[in-house]
């Protein structure tokens, strides 16, 4: 399935970089690591915007253009989520209070106007082999454009 995808990466060294991502088709996923992406601590809008420029996808952080890239597909689906890679890299966000969740606010999408994910929004709490994750915990996002995610195993 074709993505394209904005955001911020850390490495197990402690390096957070800005992180644009495409996939094409039967490609390779393509990365691209830009500036320290905003401080942590702060909220920042992450945008992926089809056509907003004729003939391409750009993607956005806090307000400025950091990529486009050529249109190569027509989206057909809009995704906001945190990932990990392994058991050892915990998910952004802590399990004690909302003041260390990883906050999804007003997330919305494009289709002639803009749209909350919520009342049908889906949460997956699975890891690629589609096994459960016990420590994902996630608010219920049945109403507005937030959503929040917490590893219940990190502390902060």
């Amino acid at each position: 399935m074709p993505l394209a995808q904005v955001g911020w990466v850390k490495w197990s060294s402690g390096l957070r970089k800005t992180m644009v991502m495409i996939h094409s088709v039967g490609g390779p996923y393509s990365a691209a690591f830009t500036d320290t992406p905003k401080p942590i601590n702060t909220y920042t809008y992450y945008q992926v915007l089809y056509n907003n420029t004729p003939g391409y996808v750009t993607f956005w952080v806090a307000g400025t253009k950091v990529f486009s890239w050529p249109n190569w597909f027509v989206p057909n689906e809009a995704q906001v989520y945190g990932e990990t890679h392994s058991f050892r890299s915990q998910m952004p966000g802590g399990y004690q209070s909302s003041l260390y969740y990883e906050d999804f606010f007003n997330s919305n999408y494009w289709l002639g106007t803009w749209r909350p994910f919520a009342p049908n929004a889906q949460i997956f709490a699975d890891d690629q082999y589609g096994n459960t994750i016990a420590n994902f915990g996630h608010t219920n996002p049945t109403t507005g454009a937030n959503l929040s995610i917490w590893d219940r195993a990190c502390a902060q």
